[in-house]
């Protein structure tokens, strides 16, 4: 769901998975609204399993 937006904003940052997540982080303004639903969801799965712990 993100790829494109990934090429698009963090294209730059490939190969380095960390580089590409901390850049589409910082521009989560930017992009498409079914990335951000992704973006979010995986966000919350962090935060539970943080909390679970």
């Amino acid at each position: 769901m993100c790829t494109g937006d990934a090429m698009r904003l963090c294209g730059h940052e490939v190969p380095n998975v960390q580089r590409i997540t901390a850049c589409m982080v910082r521009h989560r303004a930017q992009v498409s609204p079914g990335c951000r639903a992704v973006m979010d969801r995986e966000h919350a799965a962090r935060r539970r399993a943080a909390t679970a712990e």
